[in-house]
């Protein structure tokens, strides 16, 4: 059985036999708290929120599906969007710390593998690009066709137009200098 109270400070208060004050309407603010009596915003949780496509649970928050940023037709797992001209659509990556020992990037993981990171160095004020796969993890920077137009092999062999360069430095096509 569930009632509804009013308190005396006129917040509404909907209570189940035995359990006291499931869910509180503030009548001065009107936030609502599930589990809290004074709630503090729009909507105070205590505990778990689940739906279909959002769940914070103890701070931390799960999102099926795709977010969008910008857009409210997000077509990957995250998408960043803006109209506006000269514009920074990306996403910044801040550690404030000034222990020379600081990084900031992104690692990549395929299920518990780590595949390589971005990252910059405080110490150096470096930016690297790393692949950890040290049998045969090659670095390719390719073109739109897919080709790899330029692959720095796991052994430090570099390669312009071709991807197993058999020496320091290997060069398929023709070569000008200047």
């Amino acid at each position: 059985d569930f009632a509804l109270d009013q308190g005396v400070n006129g917040n509404l208060f909907l209570n189940s036999t035995g359990v006291a004050n499931l869910m509180t309407f503030s009548r001065q603010t009107g936030n609502v708290g599930i589990g809290k009596t004074s709630p503090a915003t729009k909507l105070d949780v205590v505990g778990t929120i689940s739906g279909s496509a959002l769940t914070i649970m103890n701070g931390t928050s799960y999102l099926m599906g795709n977010v969008g940023i910008g857009t409210t037709v997000p077509l990957a797992k995250l998408e960043i969007h803006s109209s506006v001209d000269n514009d920074f659509s990306g996403i910044r990556i801040n550690n404030p710390s000034t222990a020379a020992n600081a990084f900031m990037g992104i690692d990549f993981y395929n299920s518990s593998n780590y595949q390589g990171r971005i990252f910059g160095e405080r110490a150096t004020n470096h930016f690297y690009i790393r692949n950890t796969q040290t049998v045969s993890g090659d670095l390719k920077l390719q073109t739109n066709n897919g080709a790899a137009e330029l692959t720095l092999k796991y052994n430090g062999n570099v390669g312009i137009g071709t991807t197993a360069p058999g020496s320091r430095f290997s060069v398929s096509g023709a070569v000008i200098i200047n």
